[in-house]
Order: C-alpha cells, then sequence, then structure tokens
C-alpha cells in the first residue's frame, strides 16, 4: 500500500520531576533527512534517535522535537565565590586607579560575569531515558497512522 510521506505525530510522558513531549512532522523527500531539536541533556543519545527514526520511517523530511518542561525541581545553581571575590577586588583596583565609584549595585553587575555562577550538569537517568524511548516510538507510530 502507497502511503504519504507527510505526517505529524505527537507523544508525552510523565516522568518524576519534567514532561517530556516528542513531536515529529514529515515531508515528501526521496532520501530520509532528519533535522533534530533536543534538550542539550539528551544530545549524547542523538544517534540513537536518529538511527531508530530512519529505520521506522524510512524516506522524507523528518523534523524531530523533544521538549522538556521542568517540573517543581530547580536547578542546583550555585555562586562560585573565589571568582565573584577576585572580579570584585579588580573592579575596586580599577576603581581606586581611576577615581570611578563602584556602583551602588555591583553585586548584580559581578553576577552577570563570565563564570560567578554555577549550574551543575544533570545526567541522563537510563530508567527515564527508557521511557523517553518507548515515548518516541509512540510518536513514530502516530507519524505513521497519519501518513496512511
Amino acid at each position: 500500500m502507497l502511503q504519504s510521506m507527510t505526517g505529524f505525530g505527537k507523544a508525552e510522558c510523565e516522568l518524576k520531576n519534567k514532561k517530556i513531549t516528542v513531536e515529529i512532522r514529515t515531508l515528501n523527500s526521496k532520501n530520509v533527512d532528519i533535522s533534530m531539536r533536543m534538550n542539550s541533556l539528551y544530545r549524547e543519545k542523538e544517534i540513537e534517535v536518529r538511527n531508530l527514526l530512519t529505520s521506522q520511517l524510512e524516506r522524507g523530511k523528518v523534523d524531530f522535537s523533544l521538549y522538556v518542561e521542568q517540573g517543581t525541581e530547580v536547578t542546583r545553581t550555585n555562586i562560585n565565590a573565589p571568582i565573584l571575590q577576585s572580579y570584585y577586588e579588580q573592579l575596586q583596583q580599577v576603581a581606586d586607579k581611576t577615581n570611578i565609584p563602584l556602583p551602588t549595585d555591583w553585586f548584580s553587575l559581578l553576577l552577570k560575569l563570565p563564570d560567578t555562577l554555577k549550574t551543575e550538569q544533570e545526567e541522563i537517568d537510563e530508567n527515564e531515558w527508557n521511557e523517553i524511548v518507548k515515548t518516541i516510538k509512540e510518536a513514530i507510530k502516530n507519524t505513521q497512522k497519519y501518513r496512511q
């Protein structure tokens, strides 16, 4: 049976502290051409996702998007105190030499400088990734239904 190359599929899953949404859009094309948008946390899994899409969708221009909505758990960000202190001392030295007063809101200025805030990089939980793969497969199945 001939099937259209134009399609759309979407699937969602709720994990302990986030909501994952996968969207797949396909258009007609001789070869498979995959364009991907994913959260940087899952970038290392890109080849696995590409292989899954290629094996299931075979042809067409494929736009794949994986969106992550964080729940109530806040990303841990720490102030890098030694760097902040160093910046402050340097600003103070320059201010003394040039007779320019330090701004009254110097703290907000310091926080905008490079490396003053450290965000802890989250690691991929394999059980979580397995749930995401199921969601990707569901989105592929929905795309295939749309193409029929």
